[in-house]
């Protein structure tokens, strides 16, 4: 089933723009790099100084459960590693598949501006889908890979939202 929807991809949206764009997202997500920036940003407003800490939070979390923990526990090959005949990009990574990193990081950063209800929020959204999407395009990851590093985001960053609710991390006037 997901051999069959990742050729689908690769049959109808494997163009070479398409193709490229997907790199470009890959590279400026491969370590989280396009959310620290623009969490180092928001850092500097004292307005959205609490989403920032919530989102280097949610992105610290899932850095640490994704990377060191799911991906060498449950060892998944990439599919890129299984076809290399398929590969899109310029490499297939070497690490594990499961779940996505950049799904992952993408979504417990957009998730909190999600939960958090704010005004920038399908933007952020609609931003972490494509980085996601760019993962199959670029026939690296799984679609399987793709939802749960999705959900995965998401549940972190609901949980980095909501623990504010604690007295303890409302008293933090940042």
């Amino acid at each position: 089933m997901e051999q069959t929807i990742l050729l689908a991809i690769q049959r109808y949206m494997g163009i070479p723009c398409l193709v490229q764009v997907s790199q470009f997202l890959g590279m400026i997500a491969e370590h989280g790099e396009v959310w620290i920036l623009f969490l180092l940003f928001l850092l500097c407003f004292k307005k959205t100084r609490k989403m920032a800490l919530l989102g280097f939070a949610a992105l610290v979390v899932e850095a640490v459960l994704v990377n060191l923990f799911l991906k060498p526990l449950l060892h998944r090959s990439r599919p890129c590693m299984v076809n290399p005949s398929l590969l899109k990009g310029s490499f297939c990574p070497k690490d594990y598949s499961w779940p996505s990193g950049h799904s992952a990081s993408s979504f417990a950063v957009a998730g909190v501006f999600l939960w958090s209800k704010t005004r920038y929020r399908f933007v952020m959204i609609t931003f972490a889908m494509m980085i996601a999407f760019s993962r199959m395009i670029l026939y690296v990851h799984w679609f399987s890979d793709i939802l749960s590093g999705i959900g995965i985001g998401l549940g972190i960053s609901y949980l980095a939202v909501y623990s504010q609710r604690f007295e303890h991390f409302s008293r933090i006037n940042v």
